[in-house]
């Protein structure tokens, strides 16, 4: 038996109806007020719409272009197959054919019980479309949704917050410090803006910052890394040991007298150098080139410059008499060193530094003439010479 027309009372239970283009998910103004694009489609006159987003849910339902508006100033009016009592029932499926949001997807009435249009509050809910479809994570397994309503559950992993906003469907993941982040562990180097933290483990590895500075302070443990030229500050640090050379083009500063100390081979003693109680002004002292001679002492300008010296018996600057010598009579017994005793068999030292007899005359030089310099002091009589 071939195919015949369906009569009517064939279809009036049917619970499909005739596609709808588009669908609405907010309030809107059907009449003298209705726009002419709805999720990313330009609507034409007698277009169907499925409207689902309105405050007042008595009024959704299918409606369809009557007046074509510029902007948002057409009508719509309920269709012909929708605008009765009867015509829309619990259950009901219609599909949305175009849309960015919502193309090609089914849509069913979930409002029970006996609907009376304009009274009754009406609801569609999607019926097709899996969920969320698929997500995909990089380097992760996808993740589809297995049936209509299927759930997508987001964890909050370590120092990950989770913040939702039912009322705008809106999911804030931010970074956390609760709890602590106590292990890093990277393979490869760290790089911030700015590195502020505090360093309760080990660090291994590069830590660099595109700013000038990455600031961490260490309480415990030890920061291990490769050369870091854009670290300028490490924070207080209460001890710094290293077992290679520590270079620096800045300065070394010692504060509040701490000194510096130069431990022997098995660092069981050390000698150490340390500022004066209090120093009125900055000094500096300047060293000299080399290595000197043997037996020189430092001897400074007066402005810090330190330069090696021959080393001086007496307050003058004078040497030490290696070349000072008298020839004697005869001169057959050869030059004498003033230096050394009369048999010249020991080196004396009959001068006193610093000092001057009664005519100004240093006692730690020895001159060819000594003349008398000052006021010569008053006659003693030493009595009648025998």
């Amino acid at each position: 038996m071939g195919l015949t027309r369906p009569r009517a009372h064939q279809l009036q239970d049917i619970d499909f109806k005739q596609t709808a283009r588009a669908i609405t998910s907010s309030n809107l103004v059907l009449s003298s007020g209705a726009p002419a694009t709805v999720d990313g489609v330009s609507l034409l006159a007698n277009d169907r719409i499925l409207v689902n987003g309105q405050t007042d849910q008595t009024q959704n339902g299918i409606y369809y272009v009557t007046t074509l508006g510029s902007g948002s100033n057409g009508t719509w009016t309920r269709t012909g197959d929708a605008n009765a009592t009867g015509e829309m029932n619990s259950g009901m499926i219609i599909m949305v054919t175009e849309g960015t949001g919502f193309a090609d997807t089914q849509w069913m009435l979930t409002t029970d019980g006996t609907i009376t249009i304009g009274s009754t509050n009406i609801v569609f809910a999607q019926a097709s479309s899996n969920s969320f479809g698929i997500v995909a994570v990089a380097g992760q397994d996808n993740l589809a949704a297995d049936s209509v309503g299927d759930t997508l559950t987001i964890v909050a992993g370590t120092n990950l917050a989770l913040t939702t906003v039912a009322g705008t469907d809106t999911l804030t993941i931010t970074p956390s410090l609760t709890p602590a982040l106590t292990t890093l562990d990277a393979t490869g180097n760290v790089t911030a803006g700015n590195v502020i933290a505090t360093i309760v483990g080990d660090v291994t590895g590069n830590v660099s910052g595109s700013a000038a500075t990455a600031t961490s302070s260490t309480t415990a443990g030890t920061v291990t890394t490769a050369a870091q030229p854009n670290i300028t500050s490490v924070g207080t640090l209460t001890s710094a040991t290293v077992t290679g050379n520590i270079t620096t083009t800045g300065n070394i500063n010692i504060n509040d007298r701490q000194g510096l100390y130069l431990y022997d081979s098995d660092s069981s003693n050390y000698i150490a150098i340390v500022s004066p109680l209090t120093v009125t002004s900055n000094v500096t002292f300047v060293l000299p080139g080399d290595a000197g001679t043997i037996d020189y002492v430092l001897s400074t300008n007066g402005a810090g410059t330190l330069n090696w010296v021959e080393q001086s018996g007496g307050s003058g600057g004078a040497s030490s008499y290696p070349n000072s010598t008298v020839t004697p009579v005869p001169s057959s017994e050869g030059n004498f060193d003033l230096s050394y005793n009369y048999v010249q068999t020991i080196q004396e030292t009959p001068f006193e530094p610093d000092g001057t007899d009664a005519f100004g005359v240093s006692l730690g030089e020895v001159y060819s003439l000594m003349d008398p310099a000052g006021d010569i002091p008053a006659a003693t009589d030493l009595g009648t010479l025998a």
